[in-house]
């Protein structure tokens, strides 16, 4: 599934700790996958875009974890959150519009890790992470957009 959309912050915009924007989210849980709860690839997936501290980018996921993903240097797993995909290797500066386009490729079959999350900022590829096990059941399939967006953040 892919999602674009474009998005600008007002000029001099204070980043504070951070905040999301919308992404993809998967499976019949629409709720989960958010907000602390658990992925375990069984009900439910989300893929969104986070800010941080000065505008700083990333791609922040909730998906399993498992085969030693979080030992990646590309990944930062917070035991209580989400899953960070490649923090810093885009940003967001204020007063500027830019489009993003995130593709995720769920991993086929459900128990093999070669799921795909992508994301083009401007049309310049900077988020490429494969390998991953994005789902664990084939009832969670690629269905929706995940439009919650707020300020703050860990």
């Amino acid at each position: 599934m892919m999602v674009s959309y474009e998005v600008a912050f007002d000029s001099g915009f204070d980043w504070v700790k951070g905040g999301k924007l919308p992404g993809i989210r998967g499976g019949l849980n629409s709720t989960g996958c958010s907000g602390g709860n658990k992925a375990d690839g069984l009900d439910c997936f989300s893929s969104r875009l986070m800010w941080r501290k000065s505008g700083t980018g990333e791609v922040y996921a909730y998906i399993p974890t498992p085969n030693n993903l979080c030992s990646e240097k590309s990944i930062t797993c917070n035991s209580d959150f989400g899953v960070s995909v490649q923090r810093g290797t885009f940003g967001f500066v204020s007063g500027e519009w830019v489009r993003v386009t995130q593709l995720v490729q769920l991993n086929d079959p459900p128990n093999v890790a070669n799921g795909y999350i992508a994301l083009y900022f401007n049309d310049i590829l900077v988020v490429s992470q494969q390998d991953l096990q994005i789902r664990a059941s084939n009832s969670v399939a690629a269905n929706g957009f995940y439009f919650s967006t707020f300020f703050g953040g860990t």
